[in-house]
């Protein structure tokens, strides 16, 4: 549960929304999976 929630908090530094609602739907997203190609694309792969 922390470790979950820490992963959206990093989210929320690394990818920053404008609009509440863009907050929603990204987290709404994140919680079945779906990770925003734009974000992939600025993290590196390990």
């Amino acid at each position: 549960s922390d470790l979950y929630s820490l992963g959206i908090v990093a989210f929320e530094i690394l990818f920053p929304m404008h609009t509440a609602m863009e907050r929603h739907n990204s987290v709404k997203n994140l919680k079945i999976g779906k990770i925003p190609e734009n974000f992939i694309a600025q993290c590196p792969k390990w």
